[in-house]
């Protein structure tokens, strides 16, 4: 069954991670991924990591940042639920699906999935008119494997309904080298039986065969369906009192495979009855020297007695009594010390979980367990006393819960590792943060901003006043400035003279060198004046710089007070995630203690089963050993 769960990954989800079907017939189909959120989902997805791609999923609703594949996305997360056993979830996915307007193809997945829901919860007469609705061509132009896949659940529904004509119905159009079609046959048989018509059901198993193993296909499959079949023949022609066939039968079974330990036991009931009764011992004498607790292995020393008996040796039966008493007494020993000493540890230390052959995994968390698209464990018990429990439907739901349940732990763990990290980062942005808005104030108070933007805005009506009148004189040098000084005192001392007869006749000698000095003043400055403009408006561009230097600093400053808000606001996010985080944190470990106790309890509840049962193969061995015992001491006892 293996091959089959690995080859049959639901089509629904490969066209899910194309997008097909989502867009019109003219338009293109993506060959990819169109939003990264979904990128994410898938790339989780085809990693094995549902709990990670249902949080995807999640996030992605939240954030609406899945628009470009329709409704595939709902059906991708709806398989995944039904892969964790949340068949109810899942089931509420497709019926919405189905109320909505969707496109052929995925209301045709959804039918198909949601009849699949119901096969899982064994509501047969659901999970049969939900299959009705499936359009059969349109699901094998969607893949060939999944419309095997549908007729198989077809079939496996009928018999659930013990309709073995539909059943039969539905094996017709698998194809001969289905393993499909292997199973459904094979279960068609067994129901044969079940209804009683036991000529018919060795006559379907005598044509049903395991497809022969491709190259990339596992042979171990075909080994064990051929060996389920050969043993299965074998226990209905012993129903029939063949036993010689059913011995033929027995010898077919592999003595390495699985189900060897049966077909031994099998092969010496049948030759018991026969009369083989040597063949008997020596089928009995294999199974009885495994080392095992196995039930059969434990009937079978029982059983030597009993066949020694039938051939009149009771000496011999005596010793295989006292043989089978003393390995039932270590059978209990052993058995009464693992229910003494079970616990979490020990228990998941008798089971290997499939992965890397050289690793021996013991923890449910570890990312080499191997899982199938349903959820399913890769999961072995190391001794044969939990190989009853291992097998039951029960125990490997708890367990993929117990898994499931133990990951989703350690991320609220991790989480709340993060937020703790988060105060940290807070508290160490906060002092940055204040630290910044200290320094930028400083800058600003140094720079005095009003005073500057004075001293422009007078710098500038100078500039622009002297460029119009094309005058020098606005942009005297403080020597030109001192001489101009000069010129004006020398001015008024000759109004002085003049005015003084003394002075009056040297009145044009200093006129003249006081126009001499004012030409020489006016040529300087008519010469400088384009240098001094320009110095003038290099020292108005570094006033300009200064103000822009004390705006940028505003601003700053404003976006470090409200990044303050956004920290404000971020540290009661993460202040209120605390609490929430714990409560999950809580609640996931409540229910990890009650799964844990449930497979705890489980596991001691199959070992008290065993314990009774080796009790009362001890029992009635004592009794025979008695029984034998009394007969040879009162004389009645055979030969050697």
């Amino acid at each position: 069954m293996k091959r089959i769960l690995r080859k049959t990954i639901p089509s629904l989800l490969v066209l899910a991670s194309l997008g097909q079907s989502v867009f019109a017939a003219d338009e293109k189909k993506p060959e990819r991924a169109l939003d990264l959120q979904y990128g994410k989902v898938l790339f989780e997805f085809y990693q094995q990591r549902y709990y990670g791609a249902l949080t995807d999923i999640s996030i992605g609703e939240l954030r609406n940042n899945i628009t470009h594949h329709g409704d595939h996305p709902q059906v991708l997360k709806g398989g995944m639920l039904l892969s964790y056993g949340m068949v109810d979830e899942a089931r509420r996915i497709f019926e919405n699906l189905l109320e909505g307007k969707v496109t052929p193809e995925v209301r045709n997945q959804a039918w198909f999935y949601l009849g699949k829901v119901y096969y899982q919860m064994r509501k047969w007469e659901n999970a049969k008119s939900s299959f009705q609705r499936v359009d059969r061509e349109l699901l094998e132009d969607s893949d060939s494997e999944l419309l095997e896949e549908y007729f198989y659940l077809q079939g496996q529904t009928a018999l659930g309904l013990e309709d073995l004509n539909a059943a039969e119905e539905f094996l017709q159009p698998l194809p001969k080298d289905s393993y499909w079609r292997a199973y459904l046959d094979y279960n068609l048989a067994l129901n044969q039986r079940k209804a009683g018509d036991l000529d018919a059901a060795l006559r379907r198993l005598a044509s049903v065969s395991a497809p022969t193993p491709q190259d990339e296909d596992d042979p171990n499959e075909f080994y064990a369906l051929s060996d389920r079949i050969s043993l299965t023949t074998g226990v209905l022609r012993m129903e029939q009192n063949d036993y010689a066939g059913a011995m033929t039968e027995f010898r077919k079974v592999r003595i390495n495979g699985p189900w060897s330990d049966q077909a031994l036991f099998g092969y010496a009931l049948a030759a018991s009855n026969s009369g083989e009764f040597g063949l008997a011992i020596q089928s009995l004498q294999t199974l009885s020297s495994k080392q095992a607790a196995n039930p059969i292995i434990q009937e079978s020393h029982f059983a030597i007695g009993y066949v020694y008996e039938q051939l009149g040796q009771k000496v011999k039966a005596l010793n295989a009594y006292a043989n089978a008493v003393t390995q039932y007494q270590e059978s209990l020993r052993l058995l009464e010390t693992n229910i003494a000493e079970l616990d979490e540890d020990r228990l998941f230390d008798s089971l290997e979980f499939g992965g890397d052959p050289e690793l021996h995994i013991t923890r449910l968390d570890d990312d080499n367990i191997r899982v199938d698209e349903y959820g399913r464990l890769d999961v072995r018990p190391a001794t044969y006393s939990l190989a009853h429990l291992v097998a039951q439907e029960e125990f490997q739901r708890v367990l993929k819960e117990l898994r499931e349940l133990t990951l989703l732990q350690n991320t609220l763990n991790e989480w709340l590792r993060k937020v703790d990290s988060f105060d940290v980062m807070i508290d160490t942005r906060k002092i940055a943060r204040e630290e910044r808005i200290r320094e930028t104030r400083e800058k600003m108070t140094s720079l005095d901003a009003d005073r500057i933007r004075a001293q422009r805005d007078a710098l500038a009506q100078v500039i622009a006043e002297g460029e119009t009148a094309g005058d020098g004189a606005y942009f005297l040098t403080e020597d030109q400035l001192g001489y101009k000084a000069i010129i004006e005192r020398s001015r008024r001392t000759i109004e002085l003279m003049r005015q003084d007869p003394d002075w009056a006749e040297d009145v044009p000698e200093y006129e003249e060198k006081l126009r001499r000095m004012e030409g020489f003043l006016n040529w300087t400055v008519s010469e400088e004046f384009p240098q001094r403009l320009w110095e003038a408006k290099q020292e108005l561009a570094a006033l300009d710089t200064a103000l822009k230097e004390y705006s940028l600093r505003s601003v700053r400053i404003n976006n470090l007070i409200a990044k303050s808000e956004s920290l404000e606001t971020l540290e009661q996010r993460v202040d209120s995630a605390k609490p929430r985080l714990q409560e999950l944190s809580d609640q996931v470990r409540r229910a990890l203690t009650r799964a844990k106790t449930t497979v705890s309890d489980m596991a001691r509840d199959e070992l008290l089963r065993q314990r009774d049962q080796v009790n009362y193969y001890m029992t009635s061995a004592k009794l025979a050993r008695t029984r034998l015992s009394d007969e040879l001491l009162d004389g009645e006892g055979g030969g050697l």
